[in-house]
């Protein structure tokens, strides 16, 4: 019955309707595609792209218009959700503030995007004119009923975030939204949606389980961006080859910790032993209800000199306010490196990893006793390939096989090339002593799923050494 109806109203649309038909698919595909690209779910049909249409046909164009701004806003905050993991409406202002830090062209791609949009709804009023809104409304029941029925098949009505991609094909964002947000608020005892909270890690990170015994002089902790663990173990023991072949290191470890969320939450994670709830720093402190006394504070408490470096601008998480106050007394970011800006990542606004190396080193010997933390930068996605200083294609055979994915393996080899110029920079007599602990911040973003199914969702790995 239901499908006879749906040929029914097929068989009544004209070349114009044919066209607004096609119109309407191709803004749900759009958004089908990015969340494919960034590996998150959404309806194939969001309700409410659906509304807007459904609300100009019937005469409201004004009211339509403004129901479709909201329609794509819900699009974009749905991937925030997943990606940002415990993202919330009052971040909308921070995450906003990373255009500024975003390449041109990244903004102009954003730019044609919109525009695009914009002409295709447009287009969508002028043909939305002559539709029997009756037929629209009876198709959008016919859709909802049919989604309810692939939904309590799968005995998940109420949570969607855990069907299969296959059977979301009706539905609203902002019901998918709030379904992501009340499971991460419960991961995370979530009390409040007004303030910040830092929640204690219920795993042991990297630095405790590195930095429990007596502590060296010298001190690097490094969380290398992106760097996952991979299922098959032998792909990272060929990325940290150079490191476990060295005869400088010594007392060699590895392992894995639990990991979640973006960048910022593995940072939390290794200097406070706590998660944050928002990406909103402004009233940060150290009292014990907000971060306490993070790891740097600690060290320099005992006479140790904290630096860190980034090679991206301070602005980037607000990490210019809460650096200060979870112990940092020195700190390296973008405006400051003395660095060409010709050496930028392709990858990403800053200056690539390798030509930090010597400023780490230099840091390191600055003082008797010295703490030196490094956030990595361009093995972040999309992994360009141009960060490669040189590029291997036996090293991606040796890894995948013969036939691999490119980005996968501009991605491994980014990973290779960290761990072999660190090699080469504990070679360095001054480096003698070094207690250096790599851990990565969260799993890596690949475009596509099969990419993805090779690394653990919530692992990263971890090492330890000793220079000797």
């Amino acid at each position: 019955m239901i499908l006879q109806n749906l040929k029914n109203i097929i068989q009544t649309i004209d070349a114009p309707k044919w066209l607004l038909l096609a119109i309407f698919i191709a803004l749900n595909g759009l958004f089908q595609w990015i969340s494919i690209h960034f590996g998150y779910k959404r309806y194939f049909i969001s309700a409410e792209i659906f509304l807007s249409f459904f609300l100009v046909a019937i005469g409201f164009k004004w009211i339509g218009s403004a129901a479709f701004i909201f329609s794509i806003s819900q699009e974009i905050f749905l991937g925030m959700t997943k990606v940002f993991y415990l993202f919330n409406y009052s971040q909308i202002s921070t995450i906003t503030s990373f255009a500024f830090e975003a390449k041109p062209s990244y903004l102009a791609a954003l730019a044609v995007c919109s525009g695009i949009i914009a002409l295709l709804f447009i287009k969508s009023i002028k043909l939305l004119e002559s539709i029997n809104w009756k037929r629209v409304f009876t198709t959008g029941i016919l859709l909802a009923l049919l989604q309810g029925a692939f939904s309590f098949r799968e005995g998940n009505f109420t949570h969607p975030s855990y069907l299969d991609r296959s059977d979301l094909i009706f539905g609203s964002s902002s019901y998918f939204i709030g379904n992501l947000q009340a499971l991460n608020e419960q991961a995370f005892f979530l009390t409040s949606n007004d303030n910040v909270e830092y929640h204690k890690i219920t795993q042991p990170s990297a630095a405790s389980l590195s930095l429990s015994g007596p502590l060296p002089d010298k001190i690097l902790l490094i969380i290398t961006e992106s760097w996952g663990k991979p299922k098959d173990n032998s792909i990272l023991e060929k990325q940290i080859t150079a490191i476990t072949s060295n005869p400088h290191s010594s007392h060699i470890q590895t392992g894995s910790i639990h990991a979640v969320g973006s960048t910022i939450f593995g940072e939390f994670r290794e200097l406070c032993g706590k998660i944050p709830t928002k990406l909103k720093f402004k009233n940060i402190s150290s009292d014990e209800n907000s971060v306490g006394e993070c790891l740097p504070a600690l060290l320099h408490s005992k006479g140790y000199k904290t630096v860190s470096l980034h090679g991206a601008h301070s602005t980037m998480y607000g990490r210019l306010e809460w650096y200060p106050v979870v112990g940092f007394h020195e700190m390296i970011f973008k405006e400051i490196l003395p660095i060409s800006r010709k050496t930028e990542c392709y990858s990403f606004p800053g200056y690539c990893d390798k030509y930090l190396f010597s400023i780490a080193k230099e840091k390191l010997s600055s003082a008797p006793k010295t703490f030196v933390y490094w956030m990595t930068l361009n093995s972040h996605t999309p992994y360009d390939e141009r960060d490669v200083s040189n590029f291997r294609e036996s090293i991606c055979k040796l890894a995948f096989g013969e036939i691999y994915e490119s980005q996968l393996c501009t991605y491994h080899q980014l990973h290779t090339q960290f761990f072999e110029e660190l090699s080469e920079m504990i070679n360095d007599k001054k480096m003698h002593g070094v207690k250096v602990v790599v851990v990565g911040d969260h799993a890596p973003i690949f475009n596509s799923e099969s990419a993805r199914m090779q690394f653990e969702a919530d692992q990263v790995p971890m090492l330890q050494f000793t220079v000797q």
